[in-house]
C-alpha cells in the first residue's frame, strides 16, 4: 500500500545510480532486458539495465470480480505475491 511505497521511495531517493520515471509508458521490453519507452519529459527512450522493475500504478481487482474464468494465467502475479517473492523469498 501507500506505507509501502513511501518507504521504497524513501530507500532509493538517494541513490543516483537508481533511476526512476514518472509519467512514461513502457512501449517494449527487449529479450536482453532494453526498454522502449516514452514520456512527456524526455520523448522515445532506450533505456538498458541489469535489472528492470515495471510499477504500474493501478489498483488490483481479483480475476473473479472482473469475470475472467479458469486459472490464473502463468507468470501473472498479484502485486501481493510479487511483494511476497521480493520481500520474503528474495527475488
Amino acid at each position: 500500500g501507500p506505507g509501502y511505497a513511501y518507504r521504497c521511495i524513501e530507500m532509493i531517493k538517494d541513490k543516483p545510480e537508481i533511476e526512476t520515471l514518472v509519467d512514461t509508458m513502457v512501449l517494449e521490453v527487449l529479450q536482453d532486458k532494453t526498454v522502449i519507452a516514452v514520456s512527456p519529459e524526455h520523448g522515445l527512450l532506450k533505456i538498458a539495465g541489469r535489472t528492470v522493475i515495471l510499477t504500474m500504478g493501478c489498483r488490483e481487482r481479483t480475476r473473479g470480480a472482473i469475470r475472467i474464468p479458469g486459472e490464473r494465467p502463468a507468470g501473472v502475479f498479484t502485486a501481493g505475491a510479487a511483494q511476497r517473492m521480493v520481500n520474503m523469498e528474495g527475488y
